[in-house]
């Protein structure tokens, strides 16, 4: 339960639309598919369904975005998001964050643990990081 509530808290705050490449690896792509659906104000749980693994946490991100007006959307730009760690069944994608106005205190990075279930990633954890940027995992 402390880590869906840990996961609500990384993704439901904030504003803006991330910059993606059009070749992204399977575990990045799926991160960058949250991320804009989060932007976007997405309120369709079934849609989140299909990118994270825990229904509850589909269930309070559609129902964030309904709650938000439309021009809102839940988190600041982000970079493209690079794979970090990599198995058959498991990976690591962060996320680097723009810190724009009404951001100033979002965190640099975000890590993301995604396993492959059914042959699709989902997203099963977010862990933030205050540390700088540069601090972030290598790619």
């Amino acid at each position: 339960m402390a880590l869906v509530l840990a996961m609500v808290q990384v993704l439901l705050v904030g504003c803006g639309i991330g910059d993606t490449q059009s070749e992204l690896p399977g575990p990045a792509k799926a991160v960058d598919d949250l991320l804009t659906a989060r932007s976007m104000n997405v309120t369709d749980v079934a849609y989140y369904e299909r990118l994270v693994e825990s229904s509850a946490v589909a269930q309070a991100l559609a129902a964030d975005s309904a709650a938000r007006p439309a021009t809102q959307s839940a988190i600041p730009l982000w970079k493209t998001p690079r794979v970090t760690k990599e198995t058959t069944s498991a990976a690591q994608v962060t996320v680097d964050w723009t810190l724009t106005k009404g951001f100033e205190t979002w965190p640099a990075w975000t890590q993301f643990g995604l396993t492959k279930t059914r042959g699709a990633w989902l997203v099963v954890e977010a862990a933030d990081s205050t540390m700088p940027v540069n601090a972030a995992p290598a790619p």
